[in-house]
């Protein structure tokens, strides 16, 4: 069940890291979808893992924050706050991975920004 939440919530600040600069670009939405899909396919029977089976909530949360225009200030605070109550149960592994998929979402369109900058500065600081 954290797993499934951690990845959920992941979807939500991915939204918040596209939505940070005030514009959401197609180019971004196509990032995450590659980035995702390539973390199942990099996760050999990813299925059968519990850390890692419940890696496409993280695309479909994200699809649902999009379809939903989720505000820039809920998507964001809810993984802050799943990452202060129950950060110490995410193995630094699925940490890094989902850092690493933040990073590349905010490097997707024009370069990392100040406002996305400050988001991953944050919540790197959450997670170690």
């Amino acid at each position: 069940m954290i797993y499934q939440k951690f990845y959920s919530e992941l979807g939500k600040f991915l939204y918040a890291i596209c939505k940070a600069d005030g514009k959401l670009q197609e180019k971004e939405i196509r990032t995450i979808e590659r980035l995702v899909h390539h973390e199942i396919s990099r996760h050999k029977h990813f299925h059968e893992k519990p850390e890692y089976k419940d890696i496409i909530l993280t695309g479909l949360s994200f699809s649902t924050a999009l379809r939903e225009h989720i505000t820039f200030r809920k998507s964001q605070e809810s993984f802050k706050l799943f990452l202060q109550q129950y950060g110490n149960h995410i193995s630094s592994s699925m940490k890094e991975s989902a850092l690493a998929l933040i990073r590349k979402t905010a490097r997707a369109s024009n370069g990392i920004g100040q406002e996305e900058r400050k988001l991953i500065i944050e919540i790197n600081d959450l997670m170690m």
